[in-house]
């Protein structure tokens, strides 16, 4: 007997294609790691062959008719043959111009040669940050036309000044040129071939006190709990656990924290989450936000229910309760394998672990051991005597001692190699946590480390890097505050108020919530991203910084480093006791989200009844005043024949030969506007007036 995917794997199959074969056959399984006897594989086998001779008899007779079939003459791709024209016409005009100018000095050529090729594709290659100056060299162009350019763009530069890839993209088009960005050190890497098979890199999530630290206390049969202050894991640990001849890498996490953490900086480095659930409290917030997350990360969950010595226990439950979060085990007819637990006595943990063994055989893992070493950083702190210290996993390459390396805007040389037990190691291989000693400086959670030839490389790149991160952070907006909504709103890029809602009791949460949405307006909404029970932690402030949004707290305060990440990440708290305090606030913020409204007050009307020419003045309307009255400096329109033919502001107003700031109705007086009228126009006079929202 064998398993399912075992028997897929031999057959070169997939497991959902060998389960849809054997449901034809009359078998129905629904698990990859359910067991198959010799007759139901040979019966399998049988069937494949049976397929594979129906298609062949189906592409023999396709064969067979295409041979009779007309074959059309090949018709010319219009596209083509318009690129080719571009071409030639580029290049008639680039002989030309060496026959006006002369040959350049052998020394410009190879810059004229590189340039001949940009024009000839049309395309060229510029960094994130590139100065005026080569910009202009690769358009052949002159840098004050550049520089013209950037102005009509409202950007005032320098010849040597860098200016952003998006500017500079669109600079290059109106020159008909396509800009692409050159690609950072770690995308300038062929593209990796993965051909060796590697170990499953783990995350257990779950809500607090439902046992991840424990159920890796036993795996790893070392007591983590213990050394954490409360027993609670207060940071992130990385341990490398073997299992039989196989190892398996596990993160454990502060809840879903440094795992959401990691995924707003776009790490995505976990294989498989482990989602924990304790079996006499079930599904729980937590447990909900780690689904969501994992779901979000597209990575397979494995659950386990933990806990299942406990006498209050009810079997089943959680996995009822998981079927509402759309999460369906195999017992149901689903993909997700559930494992049931006991952390503290290790009953049902080895089937845990072959559940993760048998989902790692599903994924197929490779790596490749043939380029520089490059990972992904989970953890960094500050060490007294090591100095800046970074987290890491391998993902490709064997990382050594004493290589030069890059990591998000840090860069470095190895100086030493830690283990998760602060052991000295020469060398960590893909999926080995291990610590990295050396860095300049601090590297951030989730940023990609990459070894490099020299550290004078790490060194420029780090340079490059932190200046395309000085003209981002320069022009990206900050997170708003209910006092910077009113200055926002002018430019009308807001029409949304995003609010995180943490309150002491789910009821005052959903009364807030629902109030709140009853006072949204069309043109600008409030939208609730998350609301919740207990006191605003660095979740919430992680959320509201990437969403830009507003935390409001109802009878709760935010923890000590939740004030510390806020005031990094410019975010305001507001905290509250009175609902009809958060009602009145949010009420008068969104008031302020409504665009402006505008409308046209007329103010008076004349007929021109002859135009006359002053000296060094111009043209000047006699007028009547039909009704209402004109005013000096007032909007006009003039309308010909029922058309409007000129737009502006009255620039003069005579009475005689007087200049007044008003004409009343059924008074003569002489207008003066930027064009010539003639008689019988009429002049209509008014302003645009803001209507209080």
């Amino acid at each position: 007997m064998k398993r399912l995917y075992e028997v897929a794997k031999e057959l070169n199959l997939s497991s959902k294609a060998l389960m849809k074969l054997l449901n034809k056959l009359g078998h129905k399984i629904v698990s990859s790691t359910a067991f198959l006897t010799d007759g139901i594989i040979e019966e399998c086998k049988k069937g494949m062959q049976t397929q594979k001779d129906a298609v062949k008899s189906e592409e023999k007779a396709k064969q067979t008719i295409r041979a009779h079939a007309y074959r059309p003459q090949p018709i010319i791709n219009a596209a083509k043959k318009q690129k080719d024209k571009i071409i030639t016409e580029r290049r008639v005009r680039e002989t030309i111009k060496k026959i006006e100018m002369g040959e350049r000095p052998k020394k410009y050529r190879a810059k004229e040669d590189a340039l001949q090729e940009n024009t000839l594709t049309n395309k060229i290659q510029i960094s994130t940050n590139t100065p005026v100056k080569d910009l202009a060299q690769l358009l052949g162009e002159n840098p004050i036309s550049l520089i013209t350019k950037c102005i009509e763009m409202g950007l005032l530069v320098t010849i040597n000044q860098r200016i952003d890839f998006d500017t500079a993209a669109t600079i290059a088009a109106e020159y008909g040129y396509e800009a692409e960005l050159i690609p950072t050190y770690v995308e300038e890497e062929k593209k990796i071939e993965e051909n060796t098979p590697r170990d499953p890199i783990v995350t257990i999530m779950g809500h607090v006190d439902h046992g991840k630290t424990t159920l890796l206390d036993y795996i790893s049969h070392n007591n983590v709990a213990e050394t954490e202050a409360g027993k609670i894991t207060q940071h992130i640990g990385a341990y490398r656990v073997k299992i039989g001849e196989k190892h398996i890498t596990f993160i454990d996490t502060p809840g879903h924290k440094a795992f959401t953490a990691m995924r707003v900086r776009g790490a995505k480095i976990t294989d498989i989450v482990i989602l924990i659930i304790a079996a006499d409290d079930g599904v729980m917030p937590q447990t909900v936000e780690a689904i969501n997350h994992a779901r979000d990360a597209n990575v397979p969950i494995i659950v386990a229910v933990n806990k299942i010595d406990l006498p209050s226990v009810i079997p089943g439950k959680v996995e009822l309760q998981l079927l509402e979060h759309k999460i369906v085990t195999e017992k149901y007819g689903g993909e997700t394998l559930c494992c049931y637990i006991s952390a503290g006595t290790g009953e049902g943990v080895q089937e845990l672990l072959e559940a993760i063994l048998v989902q790692a055989e599903l994924l197929e893992l490779k790596t490749t051991l043939d380029i520089p070493a490059r990972g992904t950083i989970i953890e960094t702190k500050l060490d007294k005597g090591k100095g800046p210290v970074a987290t890491a996993i391998v993902t490709h390459g064997i990382l050594k001692v004493g290589q030069p390396l890059i990591a998000g805007n840090a860069s470095g040389k190895i100086r030493a190699l830690y283990d998760e037990w602060g052991k000295h190691k020469s060398k960590a291989h893909p999926s080995e946590p291990v610590q990295i000693g050396g860095f300049d400086e601090l590297p951030e959670t989730g940023d990609t480390f990459t070894v490099v030839k020299d550290e004078r490389l790490a060194r420029e790149i780090s340079k490059e890097r932190k200046t395309a991160q000085k003209n981002i952070s320069d022009k990206s907006t900050k997170p708003i505050t209910l006092e910077q909504l009113q200055k926002e709103l002018k430019t009308g890029e807001i029409n949304e108020l995003k609010l995180i809602i943490k309150a002491d009791v789910a009821g005052s949460a959903e009364a807030i919530a629902d109030a709140l949405e009853h006072i949204t307006e069309e043109e600008a909404k409030i939208r609730i991203l998350h609301k919740g029970v207990g006191e605003i932690n660095e979740s919430d402030i992680l959320l509201a910084a990437t969403s830009k949004a507003i935390v409001i707290g109802f009878n709760v305060k935010e923890n000590n480093n939740a004030t510390q990440l806020s005031k990094e990440k410019g975010i305001e708290i507001r905290t509250y006791s009175i609902i009809y305090e958060v009602l009145e606030d949010i009420q008068l913020a969104l008031k302020g989200l409504l665009p402006a409204k505008f409308e046209e007050v007329q103010l008076g009307r004349a007929e021109v009844k002859q135009v006359f020419k002053i000296t060094d003045v111009g043209f000047i309307a006699g007028c009547y005043v039909l009704q209402g009255k004109i005013v000096r400096g007032a909007k006009v329109r003039v309308i010909r024949e029922k058309n409007i033919v000129y737009e502006g502001r009255i620039e003069s107003l005579k009475r005689i030969k007087d200049s007044v700031k008003e004409v009343e109705t059924g008074i003569e007086c002489g207008i003066g506007v930027n064009f010539k009228c003639v008689a019988n126009d009429i002049i209509e006079a008014f302003e645009i007036k803001e209507i209080p929202r």
